[in-house]
């Protein structure tokens, strides 16, 4: 006998107590809000913070402003960090690989607690960025490189790039 859908979406994941929820995030109804970790940006909720119980979070950054200043080196006390450039240009220095610029269709995953520093952000720029958890801290730390010219290529494969698909 098959089992019955559950009325409201939710599904329980084999061998946890854990609940997913559906999720639709529609265009036609974004709200991108100024609530997150930098000023100059403002960031669109997809859902997924809500659907998975904070285990993940995707959201689209979209520049309120170009960012010339940067973001200062720092790292995350999160377990994934993926980042992929949907529009506009954006200058990234990772630790032990050097500096990036990123353009739309680029992707980059960041090993969990890479220190690295957003150098600067077109005024066009949007990105899609999925992390876990949801919720992490931020903590400022000193540059281990000097800063050079960045790279003008985009992140070569195998290179901590993810396949240019999201």
């Amino acid at each position: 006998m098959a089992a019955k859908p559950r009325s409201n979406g939710a599904k329980k994941r084999q061998g946890t107590k854990k609940v997913e929820k559906f999720s639709l995030n529609r265009a036609a109804d974004a709200i991108y809000a100024g609530k997150g970790l930098r000023p100059y940006f403002r960031y669109r909720d997809l859902g997924i913070k809500r659907a998975t119980g904070g285990r993940v979070s995707a959201h689209i950054i979209r520049a309120a402003r170009a960012c010339a200043e940067g973001t200062g080196a720092h790292k995350h006390k999160l377990k994934l960090q993926i980042v992929y450039v949907l529009k506009g240009e954006v200058a990234f220095w990772y630790d032990g690989q050097g500096e990036f610029v990123l353009r739309p269709g680029d992707c980059v995953h960041m090993p969990a607690g890479i220190h690295h520093e957003l150098i600067r952000g077109s005024s066009d720029l949007e990105m899609l960025e999925i992390t876990a958890p949801a919720e992490f801290a931020t903590v400022d730390v000193k540059r281990a490189q000097p800063r050079t010219a960045p790279r003008r290529t985009t992140v070569k494969a195998g290179a901590s790039q993810c396949a240019k698909a999201a």
